[in-house]
């Protein structure tokens, strides 16, 4: 649910054919919007990333530019009080998958809101934990979210601000072998399965499942899966204290769009990376 705003952050209706940002009416995220004039906005621009801000760069402050860098952008738009508001910022890795359309591909957004988007890697705010060079991206081509992007390489960058935070603290035990996110709604099994299956079999173990007095499980799909990674961590990638985890690949309900009989998403609890298309013939947990 998405509605366009003006320069103001005024709504207008869905047929406007110009726009300046748009809000998610799910998590209240207000996003900056791509242009194709030479601007600051402009769909082409690509950048290094940098945060001299030793608090949230996770260690390592990245590659300044002269105004190509992450950091030049943000502070474009906040000096410029773009939007009508000087809290942007770049978004987490959660928040790029927010937008993400899983059910499309080339690119895997909704485009009626989101134009101009180029399909390879946009940057996120968050430094992967084992490589301080490096910092999360994703990959509007298909929602692929990988660690291995270089903090001196140039890449996409969209802009956020507002909108609700995601913490990990929302996870309450039910003492019963379960755990319930209080930020989601969602109940998930502390355990998971004993060991690997394929992908219809995965389907079916959560189908056919019998836990904690419930007997609708089913298995998550990648955007939920990504709700309970910790991108800030590594090894696991996943609160241990509520969840007994494999240190492996686990199962997401989510076909892979360009592939969807063959392949399907799946999430490493080992640091959090997200792979697209591996058959359902190979095993993993779940």
């Amino acid at each position: 649910s998405y509605t366009k705003l003006d320069a103001e952050g005024n709504d207008l209706a869905d047929s406007a054919e110009s726009w300046t940002m748009v809000r998610d009416n799910v998590t209240g995220l207000i996003w900056g919007m791509k242009t194709d004039d030479g601007s600051v906005h402009d769909k082409d621009n690509t950048y290094t990333w940098y945060n001299s801000n030793p608090d949230t760069n996770g260690g390592n402050a990245g590659t300044p530019g002269n105004g190509t860098d992450t950091e030049d952008f943000i502070n474009a738009l906040n000096s410029s009080n773009y939007g009508g508001h000087s809290d942007w910022r770049l978004p987490t890795p959660e928040e790029l998958q927010s937008i993400v359309d899983y059910g499309t591909s080339n690119p895997a957004i909704n485009n009626s809101y989101f134009p101009n988007i180029k399909s390879p890697f946009y940057w996120s705010s968050t430094t992967y934990v084992y490589n301080d060079g490096i910092a999360w991206r994703m990959a509007f081509e298909n929602g692929h979210v990988s660690n291995d992007g270089y903090k001196a390489d140039a890449y996409y960058v969209r802009a956020i601000r507002g909108g609700q935070s995601w913490s990990l603290e929302n996870l309450v035990s039910n003492g019963d072998g379960t755990v319930t996110d209080t930020h989601t709604g969602l109940m998930w099994q502390t355990n998971g399965s004993a060991s690997t299956m394929n992908w219809e079999n995965s389907i079916k173990y959560c189908e056919d499942l019998e836990e904690a007095g419930y007997s609708d499980w089913r298995m998550p799909t990648v955007k939920e899966l990504a709700s309970i990674v910790k991108w800030h961590t590594l090894t696991p990638a996943i609160d241990a204290s509520y969840f007994n985890f494999v240190s492996s690949y686990y199962w997401s309900s989510t076909a892979y769009s360009p592939s969807t009989g063959k392949s399907s998403w799946r999430v490493s609890f080992s640091d959090g990376d997200f792979f697209d298309s591996n058959y359902k013939s190979q095993p993993h947990y779940v």
